[in-house]
Parts: structure tokens; C-alpha cells; sequence
């Protein structure tokens, strides 16, 4: 029965990491056109702007170039390609506990799925930390994961029977000169020693349309109605470039650093690695299948391969490395680039922040009026 069990499974993955190389799941390169987090100013997360193009293979623009989900995945799709072909599983013990936390996923996923399908009527932060319990922390190695303090109310455990704890910190991240704002989700902790030789967070963010009554904040903490992960996109790719740059200064062998978008129906990947200047992006993946209360299994799969990237993840492959970068660092420039670079720390912070109206009667000034006198003058002679 084991073994029909196993065998089973073992078909659904292989169709599964199959589909991942279809263009539905497909990673595109993008390339900045125009942002507004290199002014040497504090630019929260929710008001920041991030206009960018795609790398196309024609100078009409008509074809787009894009990666296969599983191209920067290759460590992943060896481990998962061995124990379903070659019946192999990892030796080394890390990998190993990976490729467990999946099958153990898949096996019991009628739990997560009754976790997260519950009534809409259900609050938007109490469905976010379902989905962390019983699909994010779920899928992960690590397992550990940290909510972003907030004015809504939170709960000392999960919302479900499960009553797994829930913990809340700081998650300010950026620099007073720089992009800055909450995380949401933290998956992963800033201070195991677990963490620092195997894995690194992964950053997550909550996108949802409106706010609870007593909370102002729309994008920087969970609460609201589901919204289109497309609608947000320039708060999201923000929050990937400053969360990449802090990780890669923690973590010097890391490159690409993802960071989740998340609504009740979608998740969708953003990848920037901060050296090279890269930045790709996948589509808004389908968390459950068309009409149906079952969890999509190649949105699973990708999701298990983005959530354990220290450990599965290879990188650009040397034909994407040939393309043109990011532009990132050139748009920002060296001063504005180091703040992001050196700067950026997880902690509260004052923004040197961005005037968006003029309050005379708050700055000290210093008035000229010589050309206007000098024209009166003309009207004085005259009475």
C-alpha cells in the first residue's frame, strides 16, 4: 500500500516539475526603466514606484524572453529528478530534510487545503497566517517564520484547531535614505544558527485591496480584501531590491533573493540578485486549480523550491548573465547605490523623508523679492 502510495506521488511530481518548464510558469528578465528609491530620501514601501520593460529577443518587441521556472532551479530539479527516476534520495542531511517537508506536504494536503480554503468573510490577516502555518512554514526546511508588528489585531496563535503560536517583531527594513517599510511575513529567523549556515529568509508580502477599520496602512501589514498582485507590483518589487540588498550583506554567496507576493488565490515570485543586477519575475501562479478546492501541485512544487532556495537554487545560468542587467546600479548611481549596499539594516528607523507639500510656517526661509520691488518701483514714481 506504502509503496502504491509512494509511487503515486512520485508520478504527480514528475508531472508537476515538468509543467514548471511550460511558459505559464516561466521567469521573465526585466530591465528598470524608471524608479524613484535612488533620490538619497526615505520612499516607504507603499508609495514607491518602480516602472520597468521586458527583455525582448527582436527589435520589434513583439517576443519577450523568459526563462524556465526550473533554469535557476537546477539543484532542485537534480534531487527531484533522482529520487523520481533513479529512486535516489540526498545523502547529505539538509537536502534530505528538504525533499521530506515536501513529500510530507504533498501527503497530507488535504489539511492545508482545508485550512486555507475557509469562508471569505474570514479576515485577510487571520487567512495570512493560515497560509503561513499550514502552506509557507509547511514547505520550508526551516519552518520558522515571524509576522510583522501591526495596529490590527493579533492573535497569540493560529485562527484553526492547530493553535500553532504565532510570533509578531519588528520587521522595519531599509535605511533613512533609501526604500523602507514592514514586512509582512518573515519565513525564516534572523537569529538561528541554523539559519546562518543553511538557510536565509525569505521575505513576504501580503497584497490586499483594503483595511481593516483602525488601520491606515493598505500594503504594509495584512488586513483587507484580496487585490491583484499586479495592481502592487512597484511595492513589491521595491520591498525585493532592499530585502536582496540586506541579504547579500549577510550572505555573501547568495544571489538571486526572492520574495513572495501573496493574495487569497495567487503567489508570484520575485527574484533580484543585487551583484549582478538581475531581476526576474514569474507570472501570478495559481495557488488552486481552476474551480476547484485542491491546491495546484506545480504552484506547490515552485513554491517548496523558492521557500528552500539556499539549498535549491543554482542561480543565472551563464546564457542569462550575457543579457543585459537590471540597471539598477547605474540608475542609482554610486552614492545612492551604497546606501543600499552598506546601509540597510532591519530595525525602526527615521526616514529622511520626501516632501510632498510646502509648510512655510515648519521651515525656516529666506525670502527674495528683488525682481517684483524693482517693477513696483515703476508704479511708485507714478502716483
Amino acid at each position: 500500500m506504502a509503496d502504491e502510495r509512494n509511487r503515486e506521488i512520485k508520478i504527480k511530481l514528475y508531472t508537476s516539475i515538468d509543467n514548471l518548464k511550460d511558459f505559464f510558469y516561466s521567469l521573465s528578465l526585466l530591465k528598470l526603466v524608471h524608479c524613484n528609491g535612488g533620490l538619497g530620501l526615505g520612499v516607504p514601501f507603499s508609495s514607491s514606484f518602480v516602472a520597468w520593460d521586458f527583455l525582448y529577443a527582436d527589435k520589434d518587441k513583439s517576443i519577450a524572453k523568459v526563462e524556465a521556472f526550473t533554469e535557476v532551479f537546477i539543484k532542485g530539479h537534480t534531487l527531484l529528478m533522482d529520487y523520481i527516476v533513479l529512486h535516489k534520495k540526498p545523502q547529505e542531511k539538509w537536502e534530505r530534510t528538504t525533499l521530506e517537508k515536501l513529500l510530507s506536504f504533498i501527503s497530507n494536503m488535504e489539511e492545508a487545503e482545508k485550512a486555507l480554503k475557509c469562508d471569505d468573510t474570514v479576515k485577510e490577516s487571520v487567512w495570512m497566517a493560515r497560509f503561513a502555518v499550514h502552506y509557507l512554514s509547511a514547505l520550508s526546511a526551516l519552518g520558522d517564520f515571524q509576522f510583522g508588528k501591526s495596529t490590527t489585531e493579533e492573535k497569540d496563535h493560529c485562527p484553526c484547531p492547530c493553535n500553532h503560536p504565532l510570533i509578531y517583531t519588528d520587521t522595519t527594513i531599509g535605511n533613512p535614505k533609501t526604500w523602507y517599510g514592514k514586512l509582512d511575513v518573515i519565513l525564516g529567523s534572523f537569529t538561528s544558527d541554523r539559519q546562518e549556515k543553511k538557510e536565509s529568509p525569505v521575505a513576504v508580502a501580503g497584497i490586499w485591496d483594503e483595511v481593516d477599520d483602525d488601520n491606515e496602512c493598505t500594503l504594509d501589514s495584512p488586513g483587507g480584501k484580496c487585490s491583484s498582485l499586479g495592481d502592487h507590483l512597484s511595492h513589491v518589487q521595491s520591498q525585493a531590491i532592499v530585502f536582496s540588498f540586506y541579504q547579500r550583506n549577510r550572505h555573501q554567496d547568495l544571489n538571486f533573493v526572492p520574495t513572495l507576493a501573496v493574495s487569497r488565490k495567487h503567489i508570484q515570485f520575485h527574484f533580484y540578485d543585487s551583484e549582478k543586477d538581475m531581476f526576474l519575475m514569474s507570472c501570478e501562479l495559481p495557488l488552486f486549480r481552476e474551480g476547484d478546492i485542491h491546491l495546484n501541485l506545480c504552484t506547490v512544487v515552485a513554491t517548496w523550491l523558492v521557500v528552500n532556495y539556499k539549498a535549491l537554487m543554482t542561480g543565472a545560468t551563464k546564457e542569462m548573465e550575457k543579457e543585459p542587467k537590471f540597471g539598477l546600479h547605474e540608475y542609482f548611481g554610486p552614492v545612492s547605490l551604497d546606501y543600499y549596499k552598506t546601509g540597510i539594516k532591519m530595525a525602526p528607523l527615521q526616514p529622511v523623508e520626501m516632501r510632498n507639500t510646502i509648510n512655510l510656517a515648519k521651515v525656516q526661509a529666506q525670502k527674495r523679492c528683488l525682481a517684483t520691488e524693482m517693477n513696483e518701483s515703476k508704479y511708485q514714481r507714478r502716483k
